[in-house]
């Protein structure tokens, strides 16, 4: 019995032996581990490829959604209509197909704009680099490329036309690092831009079917000729069958007037508004034919109409002709010829927009100018590294640059009044004003330094493993700064610019009036100096600085003279005064 605890305490001895033994390797282990994780430094993550990625993705969007609206405005300006194998002006090829040209020829300028957008994307963060790529050739691309360009992209309406959307396909992005591809991701790529494209092409189609449209075909132009031409000769050939003073039952001017007002209605149809140019001259052209009519009663040709009631006859003598005699030609008679209704109908057009006449004649154009030339260069910015005292090396985590924009203190803004009189389109000086502006550029980056450092990791199956890591081990930032000197002039002019319509003579300006009730261009160097947002010296400031941060500024804008109410006045009775004068 006694043997037996024996042996019993014996084998419990050995047991607590060999627990205790593991329990001892187990704390060298870790006091060991963590010795080496507190000599070794923060363990950094390596995001630099994720991040690369990331920018180039964003990039890409912005640079591909430019690259659509641009070749949306080159396609509604310069439009393809017809396929190469149309016109045979260039080699006929497959990529512009004859039912599908403007379709075709959009989506091959779309994945041109594309890989040029995309060659401009680059995005580095550390050491790796990250590119987008959309082109599917190598080398330059040729005719026979287009036909596989134009199947990289798909475009298609949005939002009732009002927009495009255009999806790239196969965009690539690559990451690499020294020369090696790290990552790689391809997926189609859709931006929607807010241009109507399409659907101004397909509302133009639609338009230029109509134009050609006949009267039994449907809507059109044809139709509403017909509609328009067929009872208006109806009527002047009964007039002139019951003896109405109608030469020509249906004229040319009747035919243009019919197809111009025809030609506006179905734009408006169509587009939902029409030309206001063409409204106006269709106006102007529904008055000159009605007043053409009303004075053409005779058996005068009607293109000569005017000449008949303006210019007396004067036929020259022909010596021994007809044997009438000289006094037979009635060379020198004198016959009035009355104007009549025609100076009422003329004296009330002019009323009727005389206050827009009277306006255009004391019209002035304005220019304002801002030039801004550097005087002091404060030189290329250089991003100097960290010291290079200390174990590892510098790598850069980020950079970012920035441009202070300042504009020094002045209070002068551009002033001035010219006297006397000016002749149309004399420019004249409205003032000038000068700034100083300053732009401190600066570069500020990121660098940490790491280390190669070696540890040992404890294994419970087996030795310990040895791990060589990249550490952190200091950060540093350093920055580069310069400030650049502009000179900034400002200047403001004007010119007296009558319209086509209005007198163009000399004119009483700038305040020169008479009388305070006398026509004037008066008032019209502060009108044009607010307009052109030049009219304070805040206003002077942000005008500089644009011509620094943006280039320089040129604008005009348009402003008219002092027209008082008795000067409106005076000249509708002068009107009157004239219209029964000629009656």
């Amino acid at each position: 019995m006694r043997a037996r605890d024996a042996a019993l305490v014996s084998s419990r001895r050995r047991a607590g032996v060999f627990v205790a033994l593991i329990g001892v390797l187990l704390l060298v282990t870790s006091t060991a581990y963590a010795a080496g994780v507190v000599d070794q430094g923060l363990v950094s993550e390596d995001r630099s490829v994720e991040r690369a990625v990331e920018r180039a993705d964003a990039d890409a969007t912005a640079a591909l959604k430019h690259a659509a609206r641009e070749a949306a405005h080159d396609a509604a300006a310069r439009p393809v209509t017809r396929a190469p194998s149309e016109t045979g002006s260039v080699e006929p090829t497959a990529a512009v197909r004859p039912a599908t040209a403007f379709e075709d020829a959009f989506r091959i300028r779309l994945a041109l704009a594309g890989i040029e957008a995309l060659a401009a994307v680059n995005a580095e963060v550390e050491d790796v680099s990250a590119t987008a790529t959309l082109r599917q050739i190598d080398g330059p691309v040729d005719p026979a490329d287009l036909e596989m360009l134009r199947e990289t992209v798909r475009v298609g309406p949005v939002a009732n036309g009002t927009a495009t959307r255009v999806v790239f396909e196969n965009v690539t992005l690559t990451a690499t690092r020294g020369g090696r591809t790290v990552a790689e991701q391809t997926r189609n790529r859709s931006v929607v831009v807010s241009v109507p494209t399409l659907a101004a092409h397909e509302r133009t189609e639609r338009f230029e079917r109509r134009l050609n449209r006949g009267p039994v075909e449907g809507p059109g132009l044809g139709r509403q000729l017909t509609a328009s031409l067929y009872p208006m000769t109806w009527a002047r050939g009964y007039g002139q069958y019951a003896g109405a003073p109608v030469q020509n039952v249906l004229a040319n001017r009747h035919v243009e007037l019919s197809t111009n007002a025809g030609i506006v209605r179905t734009q408006r149809d169509v587009f939902g508004t029409s030309d206001p140019d063409a409204r106006g001259g269709l106006a102007r052209a529904t008055a000159r034919t009605g007043l053409t009519d009303l004075l053409a009663p005779t058996e005068l040709d009607e293109s000569a109409w005017s000449a008949a009631v303006l210019d007396a006859p004067t036929p020259k003598s022909a010596a021994g002709g007809d044997g009438f005699g000289a006094a037979r030609t009635h060379a020198d008679e004198t016959r009035p010829v009355s104007v009549g209704h025609a100076a009422d109908v003329a004296a009330v057009s002019v009323h009727d927009d005389l206050e827009s006449v009277v306006r255009e004649s004391y019209r002035v154009e304005a220019s304002l100018t801002a030039d801004a030339n550097r005087v002091v260069y404060g030189g290329r910015l250089r991003l100097p590294r960290p010291s290079a005292a200390g174990e590892g090396r510098w790598r850069r985590v980020d950079v970012r640059t920035r441009e202070r924009v300042r504009v020094l203190p002045a209070t002068g803004a551009p002033r001035g009044t010219p006297a006397g009189t000016v002749d149309p389109h004399e420019v004249l000086g409205f003032g000038a004003a000068t700034r100083t502006v300053v732009v401190e550029r600066t570069v500020r980056g990121r660098w940490k330094r790491t280390v190669e450092r070696a540890f040992e990791i404890a294994s419970a199956e087996g030795p310990p493993r040895i791990v060589t890591r990249e550490v952190v081990v200091d950060s540093a930032t350093t920055e580069d700064s310069a400030i650049d000197r502009y000179h900034v002039d400002v200047r403001v002019a004007g010119a007296y610019a009558p319209t086509d319509d209005a007198p163009d003579r000399p004119i009483t300006t700038f305040g020169a009036a008479a009388s305070a009730d006398d026509p004037d261009l008066a008032g019209t160097p502060e009108a044009a100096r607010a307009a052109l947002g030049v009219g304070t010296a805040e206003n002077v400031d942000r005008v500089a600085r644009e011509a620094v941060v943006d280039g320089d500024v040129d604008r005009s804008t348009v402003v008219f003279g002092r027209r008082s109410a008795a000067t409106i006045d005076r000249i509708a009775s002068d009107l009157d005064g004239l219209r029964v004068g000629v009656r």
